[in-house]
């Protein structure tokens, strides 16, 4: 392979890893908030079904006055209609909750992908130095133009090419060896 499509891969590996880190944040944030909602659909649940164990609901205004001979009571199924509706709400409920756990899992999943992929860079990038750990941060995690760079180390353009070289060399060799022996 030529030092110039590995150094772009290493590159692109370095990419990722930052955008990974952050979608780890993004992913345990939407799963706290995903466990909240499992919470309150919880709590709305368990006052439904204590109104229906109790029998503790009131009737909807517009049924209008029942006379003695009316019953509330007139399906098949001996449910009022307020109970089969509050039934449903039940059912939708749980059906929700379902489909929330299912999300929260996948998401679980992801992050175990990520950080086991975060955890290989991680190794490799704890083989520099904490100059060129901020080099590469600067680049590749805060996206720094080289430009401003250059500036912020007083250094030239050809200087900061060597000095990425280097770096990506001293990178390369480890991050290229974790994903051959991942295949």
């Amino acid at each position: 392979m030529k030092p110039t499509v590995k150094k772009k891969q290493i590159e692109d590996e370095l990419r990722k890893y930052y955008e990974s880190k952050g979608l780890i944040n993004s992913y345990s944030n939407q799963i706290k908030f995903n466990q909240n909602l499992i919470d309150d659909l919880n709590q709305r649940y368990e006052i439904l079904e204590e109104k229906l164990r109790s029998n503790n609901y009131s009737l909807s205004t517009d049924l209008g006055a029942l006379n003695y001979d009316d019953k509330i009571q007139s399906n098949a199924t001996g449910l009022s209609p307020q109970e089969s509706q509050m039934y449903k709400m039940c059912a939708n409920i749980k059906k929700r909750q379902y489909n929330i756990i299912k999300q929260i899992e996948e998401k679980q999943d992801e992050i175990s992908d990520i950080k086991m992929t975060v955890a290989k860079i991680d190794l490799a990038l704890s083989l520099l130095t904490k100059e060129e750990l901020e080099f590469i941060e600067m680049k590749y995690k805060h996206k720094i133009k080289w430009e401003e760079i250059c500036k912020h180390y007083g250094i030239t353009a050809g200087t900061i090419t060597n000095r990425t070289n280097k770096i990506i060399k001293k990178l390369s060799k480890y991050i290229w060896e974790v994903k051959n022996e991942n295949r």
